[in-house]
């Protein structure tokens, strides 16, 4: 439990790449969504396979899926791209086609994102929300100092998700 929340982690067997694979990844969620009975699952990518084997295995249970695309899955890597490009042109428009959601916090993805324009009808952008009593607005100049930056630089500061944050 994480704050009242019950936390059920799946542990990856091995990745490829920065992707995580658990190969029964696909019944866990199955048994998991027959046992608590869910309202609706929803999955972030471009993370490929866990969202994908969510998305899958609620429709095999007849639960709503809801799909939170960040980002097309591309790579600078040559052979992580063309890996990516495989999954884009596969599972990726599956998942697609088979959610009944989908949600963007990117402008750029819901306007020009090539995968995402079959789904306008069922495709929203929602911009992502900001405690405001945590992180508020203010004039420091820190990180323009540090980086030698005039203070009309704007700056966009962003972190992994399967890290955690420090809050100072």
């Amino acid at each position: 439990m994480i704050d009242g929340i019950k936390v059920i982690r799946q542990k990856s067997d091995f990745h490829i790449s920065n992707t995580p694979i658990k190969l029964n990844l696909y019944f866990e969620i199955i048994n998991i969504l027959k046992k608590e009975h869910f309202d609706l699952v929803n999955a972030h990518t471009p993370g490929p396979y866990y969202a994908d084997m969510a998305c899958y295995a609620s429709r095999a249970c007849n639960t709503p899926f809801i799909l939170t695309y960040h980002n097309d899955n591309v790579h600078p890597n040559v052979l992580v791209n063309f890996l990516s490009n495989i999954y884009n042109y596969t599972l990726n428009l599956i998942t697609l086609r088979l959610s009944t959601e989908i949600i963007t916090p990117s402008p750029y993805c819901f306007n020009e994102s090539k995968f995402l324009l079959k789904y306008k009808e069922k495709l929203s952008w929602i911009p992502p929300g900001v405690d405001l009593e945590k992180f508020y607005p203010g004039k420091s100049y820190l990180i323009h100092k540090q980086y030698h930056l005039p203070k009309k630089s704007k700056i966009v500061m962003f972190g992994r998700t399967d890290e955690p944050v420090s809050q100072t």
